[in-house]
């Protein structure tokens, strides 16, 4: 059984952890704030909303992804509780934005802050998850977390659901797509099950475009209109999208 009717209570105590409240609810699963009831630090607690024993098969698998990858970039995996209705993940709690709310928040984020969050953040925990053979296959601004450390944003990132080993072993039918679209490579677009840590450097560079210019590069990207023809279809170079942006960011319309 899963969590469909927000059966988690405020004050209630699952295990050793009492129910702050609730922050936030996505297609498959909602995510509550926690305390540890004997040390007094707060987690995150992830439960399925949606009652499928594959989607509780990559909850797992998840967990155990998340759990193994230790990096200061990488929303970290502590727990799993085995509740009344279901399996449950023990996240580290972060207490700052998503990067796409940060982004729709300030409209406007400065290179300087680009550069620390993407290149010497987000990049880094991806590059580490790709060292240990992992592919996350659904990188985008709502699934990078941002921690707040001493008045500075720390990016992590979240939600390895659709993480995939590059040694070949996956849980997806040859021929799906799955990700989100606006985010996925044309490979993974075709078949997900095949795709390599390439998927992710695409997925990248969409998310460098909507921390540059605010936008979605692919903003009318849907599952049912993924085909070939609208794989650039909607998209506009950087430049155009803002007159502050620097030449470097935009690349040039004609070769040097």
């Amino acid at each position: 059984m899963t969590d469909p009717g927000g059966l988690l209570r405020l004050g209630e105590t699952v295990e050793k952890y009492v129910i702050e409240g609730e922050l936030g609810q996505g297609g498959m699963a909602r995510v509550y704030r926690v305390r540890h009831q004997t040390l007094g630090t707060h987690h995150a607690l992830k439960v399925l909303t949606l009652a499928s024993p594959g989607v509780r098969k990559r909850l797992l698998l998840e967990g155990r992804t998340q759990a193994r990858l230790r990096h200061p970039n990488i929303v970290a995996v502590t727990d799993v509780l085995e509740l009344p209705f279901g399996t449950g993940l023990i996240l580290e709690f972060i207490n700052g934005p998503t990067l796409e709310d940060l982004v729709l928040r300030k409209r406007e984020l400065p290179f300087e802050a680009i550069d620390e969050l993407a290149a010497a953040g987000v990049l880094e925990g991806v590059a580490y998850a790709h060292g240990e053979g992992l592919v996350h296959r659904d990188l985008k601004p709502a699934n990078v977390l941002c921690q707040i450390v001493g008045g500075r944003l720390v990016p992590k990132v979240a939600d390895f659901g659709l993480v995939k080993s590059v040694d070949g072993l996956s849980n997806t039918r040859s021929g799906v797509a799955m990700g989100t679209p606006r985010y996925m490579s044309p490979e993974q677009i075709r078949d997900a099950k095949h795709v390599d840590e390439r998927t992710d450097v695409f997925a990248m560079g969409v998310v460098l475009y909507f921390l540059i210019t605010g936008r979605d590069c692919f903003a009318r990207r849907t599952c049912s209109r993924c085909s070939r023809p609208s794989w650039t279809a909607g998209t506009s170079p950087s430049g155009a999208c803002g007159p502050t942006l620097r030449i470097g960011w935009s690349r040039p319309s004609t070769p040097p």
